[in-house]
């Protein structure tokens, strides 16, 4: 399934309003934001995909469209929204004319950091350079244009070389007044400790199915509810990774398999054989690996389900979940080839037992 340009564009961070399952962190962020004692860095962490670029720039827009400022003198905090009644979360205007000049790179005080393009190679930089993080200095050094705050979105640290790790060092020794620096790291045991020392931690959490499940909705992609749970199973709590995986050729497997068992305990073999040659195609390897995750999450919802039914029935599908496990074991050791092994589980699954009456469940 291939995403429409249109929807890439939309997901992108920067573009982005939907973040769902992230409500403890975005506590965190503004809890610290109304104290009036706000740090000036903040380092957001978690694996790739979870949400930490569109969490940065939801808190930029939140803070940009609000025009909050902390007084120096006194510590006072004013904005033009009623204090009293704080905001819950960082929701916002998308469509905001303020909104709209951030996301289009026109709004002054709006800094966005990230691999930039070689022009002599056409391609994008495997690094951060140190010249970028020299952008971040010649940004700061102007007085804010609407007389908030400026803000600094650095999505991530961990492209960062040695030279510009010591450079933005310098920069969150002492930034100005009303600034805001949020740093993107999706493996925090690589920062130096001396930037983690100078930012306020948030650890963004993996997102759970049914989380994925209502991102995967909102982004509009035609899904049936079996291919969502299928995508969101596979993507360790990472929307980035459900959506790289719906335009692979995931779905077409998982659909492939789920014909074949449909027809349990019948098994057309030349589907399988089909089904294998899907898969040899496949270099990463990827597909076959879920591919053992489908079967493996069938057979045992056949262990448990015949457990409810007929206890005595249990047993050949736990020798079945054994002896996948032997196969997969022995595919690491022994090199074997992966299509023998898929084919050598469909002849387990097609002789667990003539009169097993399984009904595919969700994988």
């Amino acid at each position: 399934m291939k995403l429409s340009e249109s929807l890439r564009e939309n997901r992108l961070p920067i573009n982005n309003p939907f973040l769902l399952g992230q409500g403890e962190a975005e506590q965190k962020f503004l809890s610290s934001f109304f104290s009036k004692r706000i740090p000036h860095a903040w380092l957001l962490t978690g694996p790739k995909g979870i949400g930490k670029a569109t969490f940065a720039h939801r808190i930029a827009r939140f803070v940009l469209t609000n025009t909050f400022v902390l007084h120096e003198e006194d510590g006072l905090f004013s904005s033009n929204l009623d204090l009293d009644k704080k905001a819950t979360n960082l929701n916002h205007d998308i469509n905001d004319p303020i909104c709209r000049r951030i996301i289009s790179g026109g709004h002054p005080d709006f800094l966005h950091i990230t691999r930039t393009l070689d022009e002599k190679s056409g391609k994008i930089k495997q690094q951060i350079t140190v010249d970028e993080i020299r952008k971040i200095n010649s940004f700061l050094s102007l007085t804010p244009s609407e007389g908030g705050w400026r803000i600094i979105v650095i999505d991530s640290i961990d492209d960062f070389n040695t030279n510009s790790s010591n450079a933005i060092l310098k920069v969150l020794e002492e930034p100005p007044l009303n600034t805001l620096i949020l740093l993107i790291c999706h493996n925090s045991m690589s920062v130096l400790e001396t930037i983690k020392s100078r930012c306020r931690l948030i650890k963004l959490k993996l997102l759970d199915e049914d989380v994925l499940v209502s991102l995967l909705k909102e982004y509009q992609i035609n899904l049936s509810m079996d291919e969502s749970r299928v995508l969101s199973g596979l993507s360790d709590g990472s929307i980035g990774k459900a959506l790289h995986l719906a335009e692979g050729a995931t779905l077409e497997v998982f659909n492939q398999i789920k014909a074949i068992l449909n027809t349990f305990p019948k098994i057309d073999m030349l589907k399988v054989h089909e089904l294998g040659n899907t898969i040899v195609r496949d270099k990463t390897g990827d597909l076959f690996t879920h591919v053992m995750h489908f079967l493996a999450n069938w057979v045992a919802n056949n262990v448990k389900k015949s457990a409810i039914s007929d206890l005595e029935d249990t047993y050949p599908w736990l020798d079945t979940w054994d002896k996948m496990g032997g196969s997969l074991d022995k595919l690491t050791s022994l090199n074997l080839d992966q299509k023998q092994v898929l084919l050598n589980t469909f002849v387990l699954i097609k002789n667990v037992n003539k009169n097993s009456k399984s009904v595919l469940g969700q994988f």
